[in-house]
């Protein structure tokens, strides 16, 4: 039986492939015949995952998954192999190249193009089309007998003729090609019992070659069940029928070759059976109205307007491809940024990944944008490959100097970087040629930094592996041998060696496309080498053609390599695509003859040729008509799986500086929504371009362009990105240089300043970073990944929440058992994590494991919270505390608010007076250093402080300030060889020991800690002069320090003070974890002098300082 599931691209259904993985899954649950599911050869590993994804699948008992090719190498495993040895295609380029260059002189009108590769190519891909139509020799006689002998298209035939000739020849009876094997493949389909009992599912194609064709209608006749998906329409029924042209005809055959062979056939709606299969009327996701109605108007012959101007929909004008590159790469910016997109949801779409992905990828490496760029990587220009031809031609050309400095430049010579240069100025001054190589050098040459002695040293060491291959090439007079004679050379310059260094090194240095160049480039090598040995093997040839047959061979494979992160932007064309329904469809260079292609170019016969021979009954499929037909339906494809947004580029000019029209699809979308309006990139909106702020390229690429920009934002950076031309004269500007003027500071900052901890922390840190940081607003991506900023923010949230609702039942969390902290620690985190952006917790195994850790790293957390609460006598006040306050208004020209919210607040009441403590939670380490307080490097916790106690004094206690504390989120593992259970846990609680500072008050210590003794594994206690421990008056003068810098700080930034001016104690510097270094430009290239020293100093000198000031101030 056949079954057709057919219909169009609906996206408020399931997919196609949804579909039959969930019926196939159904089918294994229920048992019965076995399954087979076969997609086209690149789909293979995807469709495994989505079949076991889909179908809610532990594996893949009883259903196989596998491409036409591989489905070939299993029923010959059941039937036997076929006699003689197979020719790929690779093989067949080969075996061609040697035919023509065999019967070059018998050929009439392509006699002078038989030696070139270009040609030979272009024979190839001919003669493998016509073979894969199922036509030969026979045929073309038909055709000849029916086209006038003097035209130019009878002597075409002719020569075609004597060249499948040739090749027929070649291959004998002891090989055949991959069109004879689809044929031995449909017949051993025909004998397989393993086919007789299996249902089989046919995914992914809209039509077949002439000998898959012979392929699959065997299964149709052979297997219980065939059942095959097209996205497809009636062509008679649909105003853009002719886009499914090829589907229907697929489909008609295929009814036709059932028919054929006895069996039932059923064409199904697939909305139907999706309703069957998932129950109900299925929604995937609601559609945009304007997407549902460009998958069904936008190829219509005529298509149905409408009204309105679709908001899903962007269609832009650039000028070139570079700016079309740029204007994507801010929206892919924007995209990630803004609207919590991650990069593999964006596609972008080409007319050729070849020809423009190189721009699009320099373009989006300035937006810090990883991309995979979805064409083929030739073999032509590896290394490994040049620096085999160039031997060769050493060989062929008796060690011509240009071959000879070709071999030795590469990595695989037996000399070094340095030799062969000198080795070159040598050859060059001398004029070293050709036989001259061979004999020692004699001759000094001036200002040669090496004696003659050592040239000849390495005159000898490069020439040593050459003169072996020349001896072994003479010696070799076939195919075979001469393969052995390469294979030879390989060896002995350890290219195995040399390959699994540099693919160990890649790895090292994070690229891994070049790890997996080096580790692919062996293998290709080889089956190159087998591909000539079993086309070929005992032939004789020359040197000459050997080299021939090996380019053309080595040309036709290509380095396969896949993403070595998921989350990429996929750039590619309609037919490489490797996923649809992408959330986000970017099309760039939507311009006629690029997209789709230009489809009159085809090799050997032009388009009115392959007309004549249709009608002489060649039919080839490949015309123009075809062609176009092809591309209209697979742009269909990419343009009605969009499910959120669709962004059109197209450029006014091409790279040659000639005017370029736009595409045709353009014109189609404009004509289904002809409100729509057309935005012209060339002149934008310059304070919406800092929306796009990204790394420093980005960023400058918009600023400077921008020097005489009207918005305030601009005219404050502008200026400022033109002195980061030259780091190092930055020093030398003067500080009113990067003073904001012109009112720009009252019009940024507004009616009030508001300031947070963070941010008097950053000004004192650089006042430039923290203008980049306030003013700019970079918003860094989301990224598909756990961070540690992820890991504190969950954190955060779960101890939050955990306070929150045990104030809310009145539960103290000492109180808790272990088994209920545990319990409401799990459940509280359960609800974060799948709530964390994109439910990345859930994505993988890896960061199933890090949802995990976090699990336990969330019960200890709130375990020795609780250990803390039961040991002091500080009660929970609040979790999350907001506060906002007002400074003095005196010296300040707008009111200034500080802002903010502690952690934790606790209190503890001791003789009337209520003593406050804050907490900060941490994922990393921090401490509070006396310079960092003098300086406003460490404002937090003083801050905190402030606010507790003017929140006591607000409730009419007599507050004072007790201590300040981050506590250390962490998942510790201690060493507990030898150690016994309560040393260990003794070990895991120092491990959460707070750091901060503390009155040094003896209540208040026992308070924090009943236990102390003069250590505690709560808090750090330290000497009784340590840096931690601040007398009443200490605690009450870095407050007073700590308000004082907020007003210095909120002082400078409304005084429009932004000059780069960042810190250095001892090591440190402000720049080392600076979060807009990659914005700055002045971190690119640190001069010293910008540096601001500051001096390192201990409680003592602190305390002293803040007294002298005090002093100041009151005279």
């Amino acid at each position: 039986m056949l079954r057709l599931i057919a219909g169009r691209y609906d996206k408020t259904r399931p997919t196609m492939t949804q579909l039959i993985d969930r019926e196939i899954a159904d089918r294994l649950k229920k048992g019965g015949h076995a399954m087979l599911l076969i997609v086209p050869e690149q789909f293979t590993l995807g469709a495994e995952q989505a079949l076991i994804r889909e179908g809610g699948l532990k594996g893949l008992i009883g259903v196989d998954v596998l491409s036409l090719k591989r489905l070939a190498a299993r029923v010959f495993e059941e039937v036997g192999q076929p006699k003689g040895q197979a020719v790929d295609e690779h093989g067949r380029q080969m075996l061609l190249t040697r035919a023509v260059l065999g019967c070059g002189q018998d050929l009439r009108v392509y006699q002078k193009s038989a030696s070139q590769a270009g040609f030979q190519k272009k024979i190839a891909d001919f003669i493998g089309e016509f073979k894969d139509s199922q036509l030969g020799a026979a045929d073309l006689d038909a055709a000849m007998d029916k086209v006038d002998p003097d035209r130019l298209l009878s002597r075409k035939l002719s020569d075609i003729k004597t060249i499948l000739t040739a090749y027929e020849g070649l291959l004998g009876d002891e090989r055949f090609d991959e069109a004879d094997r689809a044929a031995l493949v449909a017949g051993a389909v025909g004998q397989s019992k393993r086919i007789a009992e299996t249902c089989v599912y046919l995914d992914g194609f809209h039509t077949f070659s002439e000998a898959d064709f012979n392929i699959v209608g065997q299964l149709i006749a052979t297997a219980p069940e065939v059942t095959m998906t097209l996205i497809t329409d009636d062509v008679d029924n649909g105003s853009d029928g002719a886009i499914f042209e090829i589907a229907e005809q697929t489909k008609r055959r295929m009814i036709a070759m059932a028919k054929d062979a006895g069996q039932e056939v059923a064409v199904i709606d697939a909305g139907e059976l999706a309703v069957q299969l998932f129950g109900g009327a299925p929604k995937v996701q609601p559609a945009a109205k304007d997407l549902a109605l460009l998958e069904d108007q936008c190829f219509a012959a005529i298509p149905e307007s409408s009204g309105e101007v679709p908001a899903h929909i962007q269609i832009v004008e650039c000028s070139d491809l570079w700016h079309e590159s740029e204007e994507a790469a801010r929206q892919i910016v924007a995209l990630t940024r803004d609207e919590g997109l991650h990069y593999e949801d964006i596609g972008i779409l080409v007319g050729s990944p070849e020809t423009m992905g190189g721009t699009i990828r320099r373009v989006l490496s300035f937006y810090d944008i990883p991309c995979f760029v979805d064409a083929p990587k030739s073999l032509i220009g590896q290394p490994l490959v040049d620096c085999l031809i160039a031997a060769f031609e050493v060989v062929d050309r008796h060690f011509d100097t240009r071959d000879v400095m070709a071999f030795g430049k590469s990595p695989f010579s037996p000399i070094d970087g340095a030799d062969m240069m000198d080795l070159e100025n040598y050859a060059v001054v001398i004029g070293i040629d050709h036989g001259r190589w061979l004999t020692p050098f004699e001759k000094d040459a001036p200002d040669m930094p090496r004696t003659i002695a050592e040239l000849n040293a390495i005159r000898e060491k490069i020439t040593a592996p050459l003169v072996d291959l020349e001896k072994s090439m003479k010696d070799a007079g076939t195919y075979r041998q001469r393969i052995a004679a390469a294979l030879s050379f390989l060896e002995g310059l350890n290219v195995q060696t040399v390959l699994d260094e540099a693919a160990a090194a890649a790895v090292s240095d994070q690229d891994f496309e070049k790890a997996s160049t080096a580790n692919q480039i062996w293998n290709i090598l080889m089956t190159v080498f087998t591909q000539i040995d079993a086309a070929l093997s005992d032939e004789p040839c020359t040197l000459a053609a050997f080299m021939q047959v090996f380019k053309n061979g080595i040309d036709t494979y290509d380095i396969g390599i896949l993403p070595e992160d998921p989350d990429v932007v996929d750039v590619t064309d309609p037919f490489r695509s490797r996923h649809l329904g992408k959330k986000v469809m970017i099309v760039i260079g939507a311009n006629e003859g690029l997209l789709p292609p230009d489809a009159s170019q085809f090799p050997i016969l032009s388009e009115r040729e392959r007309r004549e021979m249709a009608a002489a009954g060649l039919d080839l499929h490949n015309d123009r008509r075809y062609t176009q037909v092809q591309n209209q339906y697979t742009l269909y494809l990419q343009i009605a799986s969009v499910t959120e947004k669709l962004i059109i580029y197209y450029g006014m000019k091409g790279e040659d500086g000639k005017a370029l029209r736009r595409s045709r699809l353009v014109t189609q979308i404009l004509n289904v929504f002809p409100k729509m309006q057309v935005h012209s990139a060339l002149f934008f909106d310059p304070e919406q371009s800092w929306d796009w702020v990204t790394g420093f390229e980005g960023t400058e690429n918009i600023a400077r362009s921008q020097v005489s920009g009207s918005a305030p934002r601009v005219r404050a950076v502008a200026k400022r990105f033109d002195a980061a031309a030259d780091v190092k004269a930055v020093a030398a500007l003067a500080p009113s240089f990067f003073a904001l003027d012109d009112g720009i500071a009252d019009q940024l900052i507004g009616p009030k300043l508001v300031l947070s901890a963070t941010d008097c922390r950053t000004y004192s840190a650089c006042a430039w970073r923290y203008f980049l940081s306030a003013e700019l607003r970079p918003v860094p991506r989301e990224p598909f990944e756990v961070t540690l900023p992820d890991i504190g923010n969950v954190m955060h949230r779960m101890i939050d929440a955990f306070f929150k609702e045990l104030n809310a039942s009145g539960t103290r969390l000492e109180a808790l058992s272990a088994d209920e902290r545990d319990r409401m620690t799990d459940r509280i985190l359960s609800d974060i994590l799948s709530r964390i952006h994109g439910a990345v917790f859930n994505s993988s195994a890896a960061f199933h494991y890090q949802g995990r850790k976090l699990r336990r790293m969330g019960r200890r957390t709130m375990g020795m919270l609780a250990e803390h609460l039961q040991k002091g006598r500080f009660e929970v006040v609040d979790s999350e505390h907001p506060f906002a306050y007002t400074l003095d208004a005196k010296g300040l020209a707008k009111p200034v608010v500080i802002q903010g919210s502690i952690d934790r607040l606790d209190r503890m009441t001791r003789d009337g007076v209520s003593y406050y403590k804050v907490i900060d939670y941490k994922t990393g380490s921090d401490a509070v250093k006396p310079s960092d307080i003098y300086y406003g490097l460490s404002p937090q916790l003083l801050g905190y402080l402030e606010a507790a106690v003017r929140y006591g004094r607000s409730r009419h206690e007599d507050a004072e300030a007790a201590a300040g504390f981050y506590f250390h989120v962490a998942d510790p593992i201690t060493n507990v060889t030898g150690e016994s259970e309560e040393q260990a846990q003794k070990d895991v609680e120092k491990k959460f020991q707070m750091s901060g500072i503390f009155l040094d008050n003896q209540a208040v210590i026992s308070a924090l800690d009943s236990e102390t003794d003069g250590a505690s594994n709560i808090f750090t206690v330290g000497r009784k002069t340590s840096d931690y421990r601040y007398a009443p008056e200490g605690m009450a003068a870095i407050l007073w320090k700590n308000q004082q810098n907020y007003r210095d700080t909120a002082r400078a930034i409304l005084s429009g003070e932004i000059a780069p001016n960042p810190y250095m104690v001892k090591d440190e510097t402000a720049c080392k974890n600076c979060g807009c270094r990659e914005i700055c430009g002045f971190a690119r290239e640190i001069d010293p002098r910008i540096f601001r020293r500051l001096e390192d100093m201990d409680q003592a000198e602190l305390l002293e300082r803040i007294e002298e000031e005090q002093h100041e101030m009151d005279d």
